[in-house]
């Protein structure tokens, strides 16, 4: 039941939840300028590093269901029916 694959969504995911954690972080760095008020004091790297092995770990788990997509595809069968009904 459990699947876990490193590949193209693992990385992707890791890029994913590292340009939304900058994206947030630089906008509440804005908010707070904007209304004058002191800005957080975050560990901007540490924070990078985790949001990254999050993304990677969920990407990679993930990646079997890209996978057995990709499969349903190239065999020419329906991938959603492929995928959540009676399987391959």
């Amino acid at each position: 039941m459990f699947s876990f694959e490193i590949g193209f969504l693992s990385f992707v995911g890791a890029l994913f939840f590292v340009a939304l954690y900058i994206f947030v972080y630089f906008s509440n760095k804005a908010g707070a300028w904007l209304k004058g008020k002191e800005q957080s004091k975050e560990k901007f790297g540490a924070l990078i590093v985790i949001s990254l092995v999050i993304g990677f770990v969920l990407g990679s788990m993930l990646q079997p269901i890209f996978n057995k997509g990709s499969q349903c595809k190239q065999l020419g069968r329906p991938v959603v029916e492929c995928l959540f009904l009676k399987g391959m």
